[in-house]
């Protein structure tokens, strides 16, 4: 391990500069521009063994993505380390359906703690396409944490998407979520379910996750050829790494 450590080591002294590899795959150029891939284009390793991977799927930056982390170098091995944080959800839902003609919501908390508030205030979301506004409305819980709301009561409701629900937990802790079985809380794919058990995590939880991603080099062109990460105990929400088949070295500019 002592000679590995030197080497890395001497590496990174002998490197002054940042140097890029980069892929950007096909372009796909249409009437409004040239796009590619939402994939990895850029990997640039920088002489303080600390890299960036940057995805520019477009000219406009709001798209661009980047991850940051460390590197080091084994012959012509490269290890890529990075980490991030993964968060529970404060909010979870689970819905069916049946035939009666109103949502019937009932709130809880994980720990079954007594819910003290009994104002919630309540979004109706609709489709993007209708171009209808948000409508907000305010509620009173009943005495067993329940919600009634016809769907006769609700503006437009053959363009509802989703149920924006706002409720203050305690004096320090908010809970926001949305509540629907569509894909995007602005896109209308199917009715929403009607009956809705909401529960709120009093105290999620939170993990870090350790991911390593492996290149070799190989005839001047870095390739991509795994990445592995620590188990996680939560759901895995982190975005994946997708990269392109082959780095160029770009040539240094004085």
């Amino acid at each position: 391990m002592l000679v590995i450590s030197l080497f890395f080591t001497l590496e990174v002294v002998a490197q002054v500069k940042p140097v890029t590899y980069s892929n950007h795959g096909q372009a796909i150029k249409t009437e409004i521009g040239t796009f590619y891939s939402n994939k990895i284009h850029e990997i640039i390793l920088s002489p303080d063994a600390t890299f960036k991977f940057w995805s520019r799927p477009s000219t406009s930056c709001f798209l661009w993505r980047s991850f940051k982390g460390t590197w080091k170098k084994d012959n012509d091995t490269l290890y890529f380390s990075d980490e991030y944080q993964l968060d529970q959800d404060d909010v979870t839902a689970t819905y069916r359906k049946n035939n009666r003609q109103s949502f019937f919501i009932d709130f809880r908390t994980d720990k079954g703690h007594r819910l003290d508030n009994k104002q919630i205030k309540i979004n109706y979301i609709y489709d993007y396409n209708s171009q209808l506004p948000n409508v907000p409305r305010y509620f009173t819980l009943t005495a067993n944490n329940t919600l009634e709301i016809p769907f006769k009561d609700i503006p437009k409701y053959h363009q509802l998407t989703s149920i924006k629900i706002e409720y203050q937990l305690s004096d320090s802790l908010k809970r926001l979520d949305y509540l629907t079985t569509n894909q995007y809380v602005n896109l209308r794919q199917h009715d929403i379910p009607n009956i809705i058990s909401v529960v709120f995590v009093e105290q999620p939880k939170n993990e870090m996750i350790n991911r390593v991603t492996k290149g070799v080099i190989r005839d001047g062109k870095l390739f991509i050829v795994s990445t592995e990460k620590s188990v996680s105990k939560l759901k895995d929400s982190g975005e994946n790494f997708e990269f392109e088949d082959g780095y160029v070295l770009e040539p240094e500019i004085d």
